[in-house]
């Protein structure tokens, strides 16, 4: 499949993480389960295809705790890296189940001087379609849609859940120039300015507290230049905000 690592930490500096629960992940994997939420077309399954792919460059590994979910992640990213393809709409409403795991460095003990020592953080996910059976959702606002649900929660408020929204595919031309240079909060709430996508602003306000409501712009292939495709679909993904969001889910400063 060809996932290539980097120097990015694994870690991401942008978030404000709990060391209580990276603590809690080092001593015995931390099991997290995440809804996904939004509508057919919206990036879903892409997400999921290109996480891998963020997972590898920031030196996380990933492995399937079934067969279906190990399948599916070998087959969706050879389908981003190898064939350059994105992958069909889910049929059903599958639910996978992996392992997150990388080294991280955390401040160690000894009686003169201060020291460092690397630990493994696991972090087991379970990722469904129902946020009555979850611990966390992930909203996906697709900006190219004409039409939006009104309220994707409709008669699940007011929820204790983190959500994070996920404004996706915003390496489109059309929504990049509305993003570049914006945050991610100001980017979804402009873009819920239309009637059509009112409501579900109102929605996720209801349905879920501030302080656990994160925004996120996110492209499951990154930004390129158009020669960079080279007659394929799109060029090697460089997945941008996809990691992110889970991470601060599951390791996130309450």
């Amino acid at each position: 499949m060809g996932l290539e690592k980097s120097d990015t930490h694994p870690l991401p500096q942008s978030e404000v993480l709990s060391p209580q629960r990276i603590e809690q992940a080092a001593r015995s994997a931390l099991r997290t389960r995440v809804a996904l939420v939004g509508p057919t077309g919206a990036g879903k399954t892409t997400f999921l295809a290109a996480l891998p792919i963020a997972a590898a460059k920031a030196s996380w590994t990933m492995t399937g705790l079934d067969g279906e979910s190990e399948r599916f992640l070998g087959e969706a990213a050879d389908l981003l890296i190898g064939q350059r393809a994105f992958p069909r709409n889910t049929k059903g409403r599958p639910t996978y189940r992996w392992r997150m795991s990388t080294e991280i460095t955390v401040p160690g003990r000894r009686f003169f001087g201060a020291t460092t020592r690397s630990t493994r953080v696991n972090l087991d996910l379970t990722v469904n379609h129902n946020p009555g059976a979850c611990d966390a959702v992930i909203y996906f606002f697709d900006p190219t849609r004409p039409h939006h649900d009104p309220n994707p929660f409709t008669g699940l408020g007011p929820l204790p859940h983190r959500v994070a929204v996920c404004v996706t595919k915003c390496d489109d031309p059309s929504v990049r120039t509305r993003t570049t240079g914006r945050q991610p909060a100001e980017v979804f709430h402009d873009l819920c300015q239309t009637s059509a996508a009112h409501s579900v602003r109102e929605a996720i306000a209801h349905t879920f507290k501030p302080e656990n409501t994160r925004y996120y712009t996110t492209s499951a292939v990154g930004f390129h230049d158009p020669a960079e495709s080279n007659g394929h679909p799109h060029a090697i993904p460089r997945p941008v905000n996809v990691l992110e969001p889970l991470l601060w889910l599951q390791l996130g400063q309450t």
